[in-house]
């Protein structure tokens, strides 16, 4: 990069052959282009991040100087569980497309966006052009950036002027997005970089020390931005618990309640009659603490356990005061303990009944701990994976008793649309079934020396009477287990037992359409055609940026005065809203109508498409 003092000399070089040349016949305008080209590159920044931006153009944002892309529903995927209720969305196509219609619903207007971008690892984990990226590209994170940077900036469109977005990243891309993000946003809009523990042990193929964490980098849009402290931690005093005190179980509940979910969870303290006492979940198989031992020890300790019996069996409950002096504490940078991949792996295998449905899926707590400190209404994640931010606002929704809406945004590559991130949420929504196998050993037999020599010699009846009772003994199990198996190892003969307990989860009951990307062709429409081509396609960014289904009866549409006429003409008593398009204008006794019957009238804003017409 040259010096300042030598940039500049350049600059008023060229500056000076321009006002020379560029009125003489005799220089070509080729020449003059060349010249007003270097001297626009040489006046671009070149302080902070720097990358072959314009080397390798993105193919999808090539293709929209041509065609517009637009939305279709698929009425297949629409889930209505909760009516009157506002609807989410899943967007399918590539996530630029999507991001391009959302400017027009959504500019200034999500509270908070999570995305889980492809980190760029050169191992088949990034595609640019439809072609994956390998650690041989030259222009590697040239590409990842261009990729990047066209989809934050409007990103950064959508958010309200309190909202905030937040971006898993490993090391691969965590300075170079840092950089990125400090260029759109401002170096001012940082929040923090939380530093999320997403496993634990296995690693023994890396280099150097094994690597647990990602990175979460969060930035606001402005300073109207509040990150919400609600954990309280305090010293109680018997006098605070005499003024009243509410009872939280100890016992974790919900998803990823059982042992295998947190082994380190899973220990025993002592019940009022002085008995080791392990958690249990709700389906009864051995469950885990919803704290760890050294917090839960000390409680115990403080006296702020208290327990119930029911059905002869205790329950250990935490004493918290109902006090109004309690103090904020501050969250830590290190999310150590919050939960892992492993746990977002094991939901979503409990929810599909199979395994490797979608690869490393991030666990639920992980957003919900982002929903519960920014408190949104609606919250956007344009990476969608295996649809893990729907599920995770959903569960918030219902353990909260609050309403906050979302809208996912994926590719469908390899049907992961339809059939992981749609079927996801579609069984959530609805309930489910999970189905969980116990397998132990029960018991050992082994043929004695005796046995086999005489076996060797031809005479098998004292092994033959050996499986006569292996065989007796299970046939007399068989009744205990769902399945029993026999395994020989060693000359030892095992036999195991499983058992297998299926258990409902609830639904999580909400709505959700599903939108498909499609294109309107520009030059197939001179003129004013096109105008009437885009609002064919008007419908669906009306139910985006609203949340509602037009097809409700309560919802009307009119875009032309002829429509509003024969609307008007059927009656508009049941009607509730009615969205009328930019220059369409109500008659007096239309408008006296609408107040009498207290209908809300939206006009349909010509920003969904004006930009492309104009373009």
């Amino acid at each position: 990069m040259p010096s300042k003092s030598t940039k500049s000399n350049s600059l008023r070089f060229i500056k000076d052959l321009l006002s020379k040349y560029s009125t003489e016949a005799s220089f070509s305008p080729d020449a003059l282009n060349a010249l007003e080209e270097i001297q626009k590159t040489m006046q671009e920044k070149r302080y902070g991040l720097v990358w072959e931006k314009h080397l390798h153009p993105e193919a999808v944002e090539e293709a929209m100087k041509t065609q517009i892309p637009v939305f279709l529903e698929s009425g297949d995927h629409k889930i209505e569980l909760k009516p009157g209720d506002k609807f989410n969305f899943i967007l399918e196509g590539d996530n630029l497309h999507s991001l391009h219609i959302l400017e027009k619903t959504h500019f200034s207007s999500i509270d908070l966006i999570f995305i889980d971008p492809p980190y760029n690892t050169g191992n088949n984990t990034f595609k640019y052009n439809d072609c994956f990226v390998d650690n041989n590209d030259s222009y590697k994170h040239s590409k990842w950036l261009s990729f990047m940077d066209s989809r934050l900036k409007i990103a950064k469109n959508l958010l309200t002027t309190n909202g905030s977005i937040f971006i898993s990243i490993s090391d691969e891309e965590y300075s170079e997005l840092k950089l990125l993000m400090d260029e759109i946003f401002g170096a001012e809009n940082f929040i923090g970089t939380l530093i999320w523990r997403k496993k634990t042990g296995g690693g023994q193929q890396e280099d150097t020390f094994v690597t647990e964490h990602d990175y979460v980098l969060g930035y606001r849009r402005s300073k109207q931005f509040e990150w919400v402290d609600d954990s309280v931690e305090r010293e109680y005093t018997q006098t605070d618990l005499e003024r009243g005190y509410k009872l939280t179980k100890f016992e974790k509940w919900g998803s990823s309640a059982h042992k295998e979910d947190r082994e380190t969870m899973y220990f025993p303290i002592t019940d009022p009659d002085g008995n080791d006492f392990f958690p249990v979940a709700p389906d009864g198989l051995p469950g885990r603490w919803r704290v760890g031992k050294e917090r839960l020890d000390a409680v115990i300790s403080d006296g702020l356990i208290e327990w119930e019996k029911k059905n002869d069996r205790w329950t250990p409950y935490e004493k918290t005061a109902l006090d109004f002096s309690t103090k904020k504490v501050k969250e830590r940078s290190i999310l150590y303990d919050l939960a892992t991949n492993t746990e977002g792996d094991k939901l979503l295998t409990e929810i599909f009944g199979q395994k490797d449905v979608f690869n490393n899926p991030k666990p639920i707590e992980l957003i919900e701990f982002l929903i519960k400190h920014t408190r949104p209404k609606n919250v956007l994640d344009f990476f969608a994976g295996s649809g893990t931010t729907g599920h995770a606002v959903l569960d918030w929704n219902y353990k909260n008793d609050d309403n906050v809406s979302f809208i996912l945004a994926t590719n469908n590559e390899e049907n992961i649309a339809q059939d992981v991130t749609f079927e996801r949420l579609r069984r959530v929504m609805t309930g489910y079934t999970v189905t969980k196998k116990i397998s132990k050993e029960i018991k050992t037999y082994k043929p004695n020396l005796s046995m086999l020599k005489s076996a060797s010699e031809g005479n098998t009846k004292a092994l033959q009477k050996l499986f006569a009772q292996i065989s007796a003994d299970v046939e007399d199990l068989r009744s205990n287990f769902d399945k029993i198996e026999q395994s020989m190892k060693d000359g030892i003969i095992k036999v195991s037992g499983t058992i297998e307990s299926a258990s409902s989860v609830v639904g999580l009951q909400s709505n959700l359409k599903y939108f498909q990307t499609a294109f309107v062709q520009k030059n197939l429409f001179p003129g004013i055609e096109l105008e009437d081509e885009l609002l064919a396609y008007v419908r669906p960014l009306i139910e985006l940026q609203f949340g509602v289904d037009l097809n409700n009866s309560a919802y009307e549409l009119a875009l032309s005065e002829e429509q509003l006429d024969e609307l008007f003409d059927a009656g508009i008593e049941n009607k509730s809203v009615i969205f009328i398009r930019q220059g369409v204008f109500l008659s007096a006794d239309q408008q006296n109508q609408i107040t009498k019957h207290n209908i809300q009238v939206n006009e349909i804003p010509n920003y969904y498409f004006g930009k492309d017409m104009w373009n």
